[in-house]
């Protein structure tokens, strides 16, 4: 069970920096850019049945004015 992903900087402070992934303490991707950690973190965010659910009952809700 997924309890905690980190997203650590490589180089604190520079603006182009890369990232290191960490999923419950394991690091599992490193020298990452910015769009490659959201895209990683969506995935596996997206693979949680219960975040699934959720999301799919926000989408059935009809907006409120």
């Amino acid at each position: 069970m997924l309890r905690e992903i980190a997203i650590e900087e490589e180089m604190p402070g520079d603006f182009q920096t890369t990232f290191r992934l960490r999923v419950d303490g394991n690091l599992i991707a490193e020298k990452m850019t910015e769009l490659e950690t959201q895209f990683l973190v969506s995935e596996m965010l997206e693979r949680i049945p219960s975040l699934r659910v959720a999301a799919s009952d926000d989408a059935e809700q009809p907006l409120e004015r």
